[in-house]
Parts: structure tokens; sequence; C-alpha cells
């Protein structure tokens, strides 16, 4: 079989082709249930939808803890810029933490109990099906909401 295609054809290709291509330069405006003060942006899909896919970044400044927490469906963090430092278990443990570096990338399995630190402005991409929930290990850990104008 021989390849051919009009110059029409190709053009029409890449027009098709680009529309999946998203281009994020802020991360901001994100509702994600839980995040408090922390920048967040959607890139794909609603993560507070059951059962949709999305796509979610989440930056984080210098020395930035996120308490222990879980989430009840499967997290998969890939570390876009700094260092992301992550730990298992019910309380925050500096001793546990293990270091993700940019291009890192990690599969947190639904319910699993952690918790993160940020070494430097860290900027994460976090990828799953919604519903997209932070569930405090304690409650008294969660961040307040922002405060509204």
């Amino acid at each position: 079989m021989i390849f051919s295609a009009s110059i029409s054809d190709l053009r029409r290709e890449h027009a098709q082709f680009s529309t999946f291509i998203s281009v994020v330069r802020s991360v901001h405006g994100c509702s994600c249930d839980g995040l408090g003060n922390a920048a967040s942006g959607s890139v794909s899909g609603d993560p507070s939808k059951d059962g949709e896919p999305f796509v979610i970044r989440l930056r984080g400044a210098d020395g930035s803890k996120v308490p222990p927490h879980w989430h009840p469906t499967d997290e998969n963090v890939t570390v876009l810029k700094g260092t992301f430092l992550v730990g298992m278990g019910e309380t925050y443990d500096e001793s546990k933490l293990q270091t993700m570096n940019t291009g890192n990338f990690t599969t947190v399995p639904k319910e699993m109990r952690h918790f993160a630190n940020c070494k430097g402005e860290t900027i994460i991409q976090v990828h799953g099906m919604g519903p997209f929930k932070v569930n405090w290990v304690n409650p008294a850990d969660a961040p307040m909401p922002p405060a509204k104008p």
C-alpha cells in the first residue's frame, strides 16, 4: 500500500490534531475539593465529576506541606517542576519522605494515606478518574478555604 495524501487532507488532519493540544500558561482556577489556598488549574475534564477522566496541575511554594490525606480514587502524579517529596502513612513523618524530581511519576492507590512537601517552587500534574476529593486523616489539618472578597 502506498501512502498518499493531498495538501488539503494533511491540513485537515493537522487542524483536527491541534484541537487536542492544551496550552496551560498558568496554574489557577480549578475548583478541586479540599485544596484550600493551593494554586491549581484544570487542564482537561472536570475533577469533580464521577467517572470522568481529568488532568489538573497544582503549584506549591518552597516548604509547602500537605498533611496526611487520602483519595477515593487512584492518584497519578507527575512532577513538572521542582522537587516533590511524598510519604505514606497516617501521620506526617519527614523520615518517610521519598524524593520525586522533575519528570518522576508515581501512582498512589485509592485510600492510601499519604502526605507531601515541596522543595523549591513545585508544580505537579495529577490525572485520574473523578471525583477527585481530598479526605484529611485529621480534619483539623484541612487548609482553610480562600477568603471571599
